[in-house]
């Protein structure tokens, strides 16, 4: 006996013992359909805030500012904004605000 056979027999034993069992049946079928859903929705969300590239011409170019609340920063000598560049920017061509809430 090969091993696809054992396969469908199992799987025929499988769906017998479920049909025997309509609750269980129902809430294992309840419970794989909202994680796949909900694994599904959170991918895309990750998918569309982290992994897609920004809407712009030259994304090497973005530098992140950031403007700091200072009343409440310690040994701190600097002033309330801070520029870092994402990555290797060295001037501003245009300016473009994005706040995320």
């Amino acid at each position: 006996m090969g091993w696809l056979e054992r396969v469908g027999q199992d799987l025929r034993y499988a769906l017998r013992r479920l049909r025997k069992s309509p609750g269980f049946t129902f809430a294992a079928v309840a419970t794989l359909a909202l994680g796949i859903g909900a694994n599904a929705s959170i991918f895309q969300l990750l998918d569309a805030v982290l992994l897609q590239t920004l809407p712009v011409r030259n994304p090497q170019e973005l530098a992140e500012v950031q403007i700091v609340d200072m009343e409440h920063a310690r040994g701190s000598v600097n002033s309330g904004y801070q520029l870092s560049p994402i990555r290797s920017g060295k001037s501003f061509v245009k300016n473009s605000a994005h706040s995320p809430a």
